[in-house]
């Protein structure tokens, strides 16, 4: 029970929402728009500049949106082909 309690505090705390898909792009280059999936739902983040998407480690990818919501993608080769194309444009 207090695992479960702990969990939830921190998964509140620590909200950086998984993008499983990146459905449209407004344009090739930031500052753009990008539709997306994740696992929390869909919504639009913000891209000022390329500095805003990042590879972590092998396969990640971290965005952080013009709000300040920082977005993970754990592994891009995941990543469907049309999420990908937009996804190397920035990285």
């Amino acid at each position: 029970q207090a695992r479960a309690i702990l969990e939830r505090d921190l998964s509140q705390r620590e909200f950086v929402p998984k993008i499983t898909r990146i459905t449209k792009s407004s344009g090739p280059w930031p500052p753009c728009t990008w539709n997306v999936i994740t696992d929390r739902g869909e919504t639009v983040v913000k891209i000022d500049s390329e500095d805003d998407v990042r590879k972590i480690g092998q396969r990640g990818a971290l965005v952080a949106d013009s709000d300040g919501v920082r977005f993970l993608i754990p592994d891009t080769s995941k990543l469907d082909a049309v999420s990908l194309r937009h996804l190397r444009r920035l990285l």
